[in-house]
Formats: C-alpha cells, sequence, structure tokens
C-alpha cells in the first residue's frame, strides 16, 4: 500500500534491445566480462548469435532493460543496435518525427 493506504500498482517499463557487437572494447570479452549486465536498468542480457564465452565483431545480443538502461547502452563504446543501418535510411530528420509505440 502507499502513503495514502491506496494499493501501490507499480509497473516496470522493460524492453528487449538487440544490439550487435561492434569493433571496439567489448570484442574478445565474454558476456559476463563485459558488464553489460551490471549497467543501470540493465536487467539481463544473452547472446543469440555467437558464443557467451568470447564475443566477436557481428555477435548479436539481447537486453532487456528499462528506458534508463537503454540510454546508457546507446552510449556504451562497441555496442550498436541491429537497425542503425535502417535508421541512418530514415535521414537527418529522424528525430523530429514522432515514435509511435503499438502491441497488436
Amino acid at each position: 500500500e502507499g502513503a495514502d493506504g491506496q494499493a501501490s500498482h507499480d509497473v516496470l517499463v522493460a524492453y528487449w534491445l538487440h544490439c550487435r557487437i561492434a569493433d571496439g572494447p567489448l570484442v574478445g570479452k565474454s558476456l559476463e566480462a563485459t558488464g553489460l549486465e551490471r549497467i543501470s536498468g540493465v536487467h539481463a542480457a544473452k547472446v543469440l548469435r555467437g558464443s557467451p564465452e568470447s564475443l566477436r565483431e557481428g555477435d548479436e545480443v539481447h537486453l532487456w532493460c528499462e528506458p534508463s538502461g537503454v540510454i546508457q547502452l546507446r552510449q556504451e563504446a562497441g555496442l550498436s543496435l541491429a537497425c542503425d543501418e535502417e535508421l541512418w535510411l530514415l535521414g537527418a530528420r529522424r528525430r523530429q518525427r514522432l515514435p509511435y509505440e503499438v502491441v497488436v
């Protein structure tokens, strides 16, 4: 219950973020040694394509994270969104567009 005596309904908003290992400091490390799961807002990480014992450029990683974790991961050297190439195709004005989240 909250301070006002009402039931508390906290909801965790989290996303699976599909990323690729890029050339950089994560290459050659194990998934555990990268520390990605210790970043604030990141709850889990798993390797989809590649080996969790030794990451290589191009390996695909899924990260379960809150919005704050997404922000932190976007700044992580050697990690890129799997859809980065598609985002660049949207052009320079992509930041002025309004994103929508849809559940079907």
